[in-house]
């Protein structure tokens, strides 16, 4: 086989092995601003309440700026009844877990959320005690 024809057979294994992950139903990020989440930035995320049967993960992008291995968060439908979460995104040995990519690590965790109405808002506030939490790039919602 030439390299033209190599070329082609791998840019065609590459599309069907990326074609066969499943993609998200809904994913949404939010930057904050200035890597300063403040406990009064709650963030909101409107999820229809027809996927939120299906699993949903939190991500939390942060930076090695950030001073914890783990985060506190409080996540739900109603700002009045939010379920407190620790989700770790550092090991006891200091690694940092998740993805890394450039200088932002992604950790992932799952969250549970009760669907109310049509759409649901789904909302999100650090529940740390520093004030404000610094080193937190974006927060997501992902649901498969």
């Amino acid at each position: 086989m030439n390299q033209l024809n190599r070329l082609i057979v791998a840019v065609g294994f590459m599309a069907l092995l990326f074609s066969c992950e499943k993609q998200p139903q809904y994913l949404q990020f939010q930057d904050i601003a200035q890597e300063e989440w403040s406990k009064n930035d709650t963030l909101t995320f409107q999820v229809p309440s027809s996927l939120l049967a299906n699993e949903a993960e939190l991500l939390i992008r942060h930076s090695n700026g950030y001073q914890f291995k783990n985060i506190w968060v409080l996540v739900g439908t109603e700002k009045e009844n939010l379920q407190r979460q620790e989700v770790l995104l550092g090991a006891p040995s200091g690694q940092w877990l998740g993805d890394k990519s450039g200088g932002l690590y992604t950790v992932l965790a799952p969250i549970k959320v009760d669907a109310k109405n049509d759409t649901t808002a789904v909302n999100i506030v650090h529940a740390m005690r520093a004030e404000p939490l610094g080193g937190v790039q974006s927060v997501g919602v992902k649901i498969n």
